[in-house]
């Protein structure tokens, strides 16, 4: 591209004929880049066989006026054309008259910020437009972490760069970067002003390439271009990044989420009960089921405190213990109040069964028998049910928890067909909900050992998950 061109047009202002002489074969790329319409239509316009003269803008008498606003000239092409005539201004004329739309005789002019910004985003720079009072100069970045200065300046004279090296060194007091369009004014004279203020410049026609599509890309690599001007903070993210792997598999808490990465997918997971249990069982495959009640208790773990009581008294000595964070109370069965309350109304039946089967006894007192048995019958069937003690009652919410995160996570796999959720659904039933079902029902072995209420996570061999 003729990145010359910049500093061959006066004002930075000109018609598209003469930016398309001066871009080239690149104008449509470099008008894509970073000009714009101006606000306003131009008065003449450039004699194409003469340097010296121009037309005379003028509307055809026979067209029709339109009024064309100031926010449609940033497209000309998309509205329609209004007519206009150029005439030559030498007398007696000596060109023939020529058509022109609305397009051609509105002028281009750069647009600073879009070019600055295209030029941050091809060298790897912090975007930061900052107006400078210095003529046709902007700050439009920053390099690494240091936040050195990189200035775009456009200059048609070397005497106008010379001046403004001057002024730039006085004002900023640092270190700073100057990009220009060529080094066409860059001499020893400039070289001396910026090594001593320990600075440098970089012509953009060496630097970056235009793109057809109107975009920047760089020649170098911006970390080889800028070395003595520090680190740029995406190359230490990067060398960060290459140093810390991704894991394969992780599940990690944030904020009101959490981050899963299964099998090398990242996904985010709205946080429920059931993922802290599912959690703390990936992170620690015990050979040994833990129990609901423990389960629970892990949890204070991951917010990083711990809950509950710190001490207990034993009410018959008076003897103060303190309890380790892992401790657990048990209390006493209420299934055992049961028992004693089933055996007193059992008796309380058969006495009465025995007077309604006493032939010698009166029909009252068989009758009051009688009330007292339907009465003892209404009761066991409105009140009488299984106590449920604090372990069972865990072992059930603790289950629960798991089953309704496996079925969210089921759900949204195949609402989104998303394929890591549904691997990772199915992981949580082949390796925590189908081997913890062993300790639930009524009298199986594991009930009996003890195991009752437990879970547990058995994986798969050489699977690790990463914290």
């Amino acid at each position: 591209m003729e990145w010359s061109a910049l500093e061959r047009i006066s004002g930075l202002i000109a018609l598209p004929t003469l930016w398309k002489k001066r871009a080239g074969n690149d104008f449509e790329a470099f008008r894509i880049l970073c000009l714009e319409p101006a606000t306003f239509p131009a008065l003449s316009y450039p004699c194409p066989l003469e340097s010296s003269c121009a037309y005379r803008i003028r509307r055809n008498p026979g067209a029709v006026a339109v009024s064309v606003p100031t926010h449609s000239l940033t497209d000309p092409l998309s509205h329609p054309l209004a007519p206009f005539t150029g005439t030559c201004e030498t007398n007696p004329p000596r060109c023939p008259l020529i058509d022109l739309s609305l397009a051609d005789i509105t002028p281009l002019q750069l647009n600073w910020p879009k070019l600055g910004r295209a030029i941050c985003r091809a060298l790897s720079l912090d975007s930061k437009a900052t107006p400078l009072p210095v003529p046709t100069t902007l700050q439009i970045g920053s390099w690494s972490t240091d936040a050195v200065p990189v200035l775009l300046t456009i200059q048609a004279e070397r005497h106008h760069l010379h001046f403004v090296i001057c002024e730039l060194i006085a004002i900023l007091r640092q270190k700073f970067i100057v990009l220009t369009p060529t080094s066409k004014h860059y001499d020893a004279k400039t070289q001396q002003f910026l090594a001593g203020a320990n600075s440098a410049i970089f012509p953009l026609d060496s630097i970056v390439a235009l793109n057809p599509d109107g975009t920047l890309s760089p020649a170098r690599p911006p970390a080889d271009l800028f070395a003595n001007f520090g680190q740029s903070p995406q190359s230490k993210i990067e060398i960060q990044k290459s140093k810390m792997a991704k894991p394969r598999f992780a599940l990690r808490k944030g904020l009101g989420f959490w981050t899963l990465i299964f099998d090398g997918y990242e996904i985010v997971l709205k946080h429920e009960r059931g993922i802290f249990y599912i959690a703390w069982l990936l992170y620690h495959p015990d050979q040994t089921p833990i129990h609901a009640l423990d389960l629970m208790a892990k949890i204070p773990e991951i917010y990083r405190h711990q809950l509950g009581l710190t001490e207990i008294t034993d009410p018959e000595t008076g003897k103060t213990t303190v309890l380790e964070s892992h401790a657990r109370l048990q209390e006493r069965s209420l299934s055992l109040d049961d028992a004693q309350a089933m055996r007193a109304l059992f008796r309380k039946e058969k006495e009465l069964e025995a007077i309604l089967d006493d032939p010698d006894e009166s029909e009252p007192v068989k009758a009051e028998a009688l009330r007292d048995l339907e009465a003892i019958a209404e009761f066991q069937r409105k009140y009488h049910r299984r106590s449920r003690t604090n372990a069972q009652r865990a072992a059930h919410s603790v289950r629960a928890a798991i089953a309704r995160f496996h079925e969210h996570l089921a759900e949204a796999a195949r609402a989104n067909h998303d394929p890591a959720l549904a691997s990772f659904a199915d992981h949580i039933n082949k390796h925590i909900l189908i081997p913890s079902r062993r300790f639930t029902g009524q009298g199986n072995r594991y009930a009996r050992s003890g195991l009752a209420g437990c879970v547990t996570y058995e994986p798969p061999p050489n699977f690790n998950w990463h914290s």
